[in-house]
């Protein structure tokens, strides 16, 4: 309940909490801390929240917004952690991303310049809050954080009476890979949606060792 509290406040979510989906997430199976995303009024927004990482190397927050107003879409990220500090702020025309700002100019990848990211993407909340609302197994997605860009492709689907499980592979097509020095740049994932209602219950991101499991807290 104090991770469930600690989420809203961050969010801002106040009594529109109860529309918030949140997830409990955890390193293989090591509880790292929560994920929240909420939608309001155009503005969908993401945070996770990390306090257990192993050494305490990625503990800190993320928080990005993606809006759309009209034929505008602008999406803003910033992550604290005992790392670093980084601000992205990235306005799409349509598909194609347009002016993309990096802060510190150190955090920024060649992908960073906008005029080398393929049409046809989205953004990385955007996508997060198409898996959330899926009402079957989630189509291809590309999106653009302002330094790589990454396609989820389905790669298979079962189906029971009560529940869907989809398969998608996870790839940076352009940019660098994530975790320096790791660079990691493939993953698995895997989505498990309860039907009657339908709602996504877990997900997880696996690469090589490390396995993300994100749970839903009812």
């Amino acid at each position: 309940m104090i991770r469930v509290l600690m989420a809203c406040t961050l969010l801002g979510l106040g009594a529109e909490a109860a529309k918030a989906d949140i997830f409990n997430v955890y390193l293989n199976k090591t509880k790292l801390g929560v994920l929240a995303l909420s939608d309001r009024g155009g503005t969908s927004t993401l945070q996770a929240t990390l306090t257990d990482t192993p050494l305490s190397v990625f503990d800190g927050n993320y928080t990005a917004e993606s809006t759309l107003k009209g034929n505008e879409h602008r999406f803003e990220s910033i992550s604290i952690s005992s790392r670093k500090t980084r601000q992205i702020a990235v306005r799409f025309d349509g598909n194609r991303a347009g002016e993309t700002l990096v802060t510190p100019a150190s955090e920024m990848t060649p992908l960073s310049d906008p005029t080398r990211v393929p049409s046809g993407v989205s953004d990385p909340v955007r996508v997060m809050a198409t898996l959330v609302a899926a009402p079957k197994c989630p189509q291809e997605l590309t999106f653009y954080d302002g330094r790589r860009v990454i396609a989820l492709t389905p790669t298979e689907a079962t189906k029971d009476a009560t529940s869907e499980t989809c398969a998608m592979s996870y790839k940076v097509v352009a940019g660098p890979g994530h975790l320096s020095p790791l660079k990691i740049a493939k993953a698995k994932v895997t989505l498990t949606y309860a039907e009657n209602p339908r709602s996504l219950t877990q997900f997880t991101v696996g690469s090589g060792i490390f396995l993300v499991t994100f749970k839903r807290i009812p």
